[in-house]
């Protein structure tokens, strides 16, 4: 009986440090990606279509999804996940998929440059 209960409370660790890993996750996901697609969205919609609270909820479904479908998919799932992407977009955001494509494109080109703007001020400070 000792080893069921060892082995119960090592697959109960197991699946908390996973819960936990997708939590944390998601919230640092969102976070980073939220102001992105907000500015994104500004730019290429306007403000009346372009919520910050939109943004959030973009980021947050979209790092769920993403990160569920790379743990079962597979590295693979990343059409997919662009046409869930760009449908968040699109509904959210109030605009058609050739504007949500700008969005999406956008939002890698300002990623990058506060990527390289970030390494940048850190290796200065090094």
């Amino acid at each position: 009986h000792e080893n069921v209960i060892t082995s119960f409370i090592k697959l109960s660790v197991i699946i908390t440090s996973m819960v936990l890993s997708l939590i944390v996750g998601i919230i640092v996901g969102s976070i980073i990606s939220a102001p992105i697609v907000w500015i994104s969205g500004r730019l290429i919609v306007g403000a009346e279509k372009a919520k910050f609270m939109d943004a959030v909820m973009i980021g947050t479904i979209a790092t769920a999804t993403n990160i569920v479908m790379v743990t079962f998919i597979g590295p693979l799932s990343g059409i997919l996940q662009l046409i869930i992407y760009l449908y968040l977009v699109t509904k959210y955001f109030e605009t058609g998929y050739l504007r949500a494509g700008i969005i999406a494109v956008l939002n890698v080109v300002i990623g990058i440059g506060i990527t390289y703007l970030v390494t940048y001020i850190v290796t200065e400070l090094i």
